[in-house]
């Protein structure tokens, strides 16, 4: 076969193309290598001015720690000498000390007790009243509305919201009333059982003021003369405010013996150094057919009148 000089020179080309090729990825392999050598070397250098950095702020917040470490213990020392100045005084008010101990610990239980009976009172109801069914019944309508209602402190009861607007009054009948100093026939006729005896069980509880009573035209017999209360639409109305610490709930039962309504609420600390006197009715004025009487109440605070009331009641004279 004849010798072709021209495939010789081709495939020593190749050869030298395919090295070339090599050298240059090498080549590329190394630049790369050393770029990321710097890289790292970087970084390394950086973060290791950034420890000192850090170091350097570490050591001058803890020479400020220690100044001002050194400056407590002078403070302290200052202290400490003022303290060994009061040690007498302090070991003096030892038992003044315990006396408000005492005091605190009984201010605690008062806030702390649950809820009991702050006050209580009871009307009768007599035989012929009892028969009176269409009476009965709306003594305990309004008995049903009132019972579990709970007035917040510093909130006004009335006796005519809760028991006849937003259409309770649907649910009396007629029954005996008092009108123009007269027995009469009208709708909800024995609900003044109701506002009495709320009336009489409110007077005993300090911090209550009550802003509204009128008393009935006749006098009435489930009630002591001068401390009966009075309901008339739009006229007469039972109106208190609680200005107690914390709320009253009212609780209205009705049995076959009469009308009992309990105060509850949370005794205050303050409540055992009050006490409320009730005088009985004084007559003060009589005219041509009528009497006027006057209950005076007083309200003590640690044996001084803090608060006096006076309640007029004018009924009709008795042949």
């Amino acid at each position: 076969m004849p010798y072709n000089r021209n495939f010789r020179n081709n495939n020593f080309r190749r050869k030298k193309k395919t090295i070339n090729f090599i050298k240059l990825q090498v080549m590329v392999i190394i630049i790369t290598l050393i770029t990321i050598a710097v890289m790292i070397m970087n970084f390394k250098s950086k973060k290791n001015k950034n420890m000192e950095t850090m170091n350097n702020k570490t050591i001058e917040n803890q020479k400020k720690i220690n100044k001002n470490s050194a400056d407590d213990i002078d403070e302290y020392e200052e202290e400490t000498k003022d303290t060994d100045m009061e040690d007498n005084e302090y070991e003096e008010d030892i038992e003044n000390t315990k006396e408000k101990d005492e005091s605190n610990k009984e201010t605690d239980e008062y806030l702390n007790k649950k809820w009991c009976v702050l006050s209580s009172f009871t009307t009768k109801l007599d035989t012929k009243a009892l028969q009176e069914k269409n009476r009965v019944h709306n003594i305990k309508t309004a008995a049903k509305y009132l019972d579990g209602l709970t007035i917040p402190s510093n909130s006004v009861f009335s006796f005519h919201r809760n028991i006849w607007d937003s259409g309770k009054k649907k649910q009396y009948f007629n029954a005996r009333i008092f009108s123009n100093k007269k027995t009469d026939v009208g709708l909800g006729g024995g609900i003044c059982q109701v506002s009495t005896t709320i009336f009489n069980s409110i007077l005993k509880v300090p911090n209550i003021d009550i802003t509204k009573r009128q008393s009935h035209t006749i006098k009435v017999e489930y009630a002591p003369v001068g401390l009966d209360s009075s309901y008339v639409t739009g006229v007469k109305d039972l109106v208190f405010k609680n200005k107690r610490k914390y709320p009253i709930m009212l609780e209205v039962k009705v049995k076959d013996y009469g009308v009992t309504v309990n105060i509850l609420g949370k005794k205050e600390q303050s409540d055992k150094d009050y006490s409320i006197e009730i005088y009985p009715a004084k007559k003060i004025e009589e005219k041509k057919g009528e009497v006027t009487y006057n209950v005076l109440v007083k309200t003590k605070y640690e044996d001084k009148t803090i608060k006096t009331q006076n309640f007029k009641s004018t009924y009709k004279k008795e042949n």
